[in-house]
């Protein structure tokens, strides 16, 4: 029992480090066959349904969690693991980033910022000012990597606009411009005026 039990936890570890528990994995012990729980990455587990960026998949990086969000099992160049996005891209509507300088009510931050259980089909246990608008790193490790996301590759989410969704990263030279990223195509990022109509699409958590 004692070799045994070494064993497992020897080629588990060895699974873990190499990086390729993502999906069950069958191994032989001892003549005993081990299943191996699903994790997403480094513990990051998936109660739900599991997205590759066209269809449910045992080794996917999008986890539906069934409750109006979507969780990002593996980022993209240390950006992204673990964020959680609203499932419906579409919910946020188009909002300026600023609508001027001074006010900041009915703005993209503001309307992220009105997210909560109970609202937008979440029942996820949010409450308010759990919601934000992403990141530029945030949102573009959205758009790149392993099950990358666009407006016709969706994988689990809906709504994606064939348009850009504001960051929530001001330009570093000039104040009054802040960061999009354009979801179609190469998936471009640039930067725009804050008064511009740009599409919300609200994050929380992460790392």
């Amino acid at each position: 029992m004692f070799k045994l039990t070494c064993t497992w936890f020897v080629v588990a570890a060895m699974l873990l480090l190499s990086g390729s528990v993502l999906a069950p994995q069958t191994v032989l012990a001892k003549n005993k066959v081990v299943v191996i729980p699903l994790f997403g990455d480094e513990g990051i587990t998936c109660s739900g349904a599991r997205w590759s960026n066209t269809g449910q998949s045992a080794n996917g990086r999008w986890c539906d969690n069934g409750d109006g969000t979507v969780t990002d099992l593996l980022g993209y160049n240390g950006k992204g693991k673990g964020l959680v996005w609203l499932k419906d891209a579409g919910w946020g509507g188009q909002r300026a980033w600023r609508v001027n300088m001074v006010d900041s009510h009915n703005d993209a931050h503001t309307r992220a910022g009105t997210l909560s259980s109970g609202t937008a089909g979440l029942t996820d246990g949010s409450v308010l000012g759990d919601w934000r608008l992403p990141t530029l790193k945030e949102l573009v490790a959205l758009t790149k990597g392993t099950h990358q996301i666009r407006s016709d590759s969706p994988g689990p989410f809906n709504g994606i606009q064939w348009s850009w969704y504001w960051s929530g990263t001001t330009s570093e030279n000039f104040w009054s411009m802040a960061w999009y990223v354009f979801l179609s195509g190469n998936a471009s990022d640039s930067s725009v005026v804050k008064t511009a109509s740009g599409y919300v699409w609200p994050v929380r958590g992460g790392q």
